[in-house]
């Protein structure tokens, strides 16, 4: 995913400095049916100084067991 956007006052004509950039690039990875481990990379041109920061993500979906 890459999202760009422009943030400027118009004053001037738009420049480098006026766009800013937010982007992800997730990799999945299906461990069993009740379990999914996801990593990858984010980059925010608005969260501070601009650098990739790690995204980390596990899922579990417990089972239910109906007795019958």
């Amino acid at each position: 995913m890459l999202s760009p956007s422009v943030s400027s006052n118009f004053s001037s004509s738009i420049n480098w400095d006026d766009i800013r950039l937010f982007g992800v690039v997730m990799f999945l990875k299906k461990i069993n049916p009740n379990m999914k481990f996801d990593f990858g990379i984010g980059y925010s041109a608005t969260l501070g100084k601009p650098s990739p920061l790690p995204i980390f993500r596990v899922m579990w979906t417990p089972q239910s067991k109906v007795d019958l």
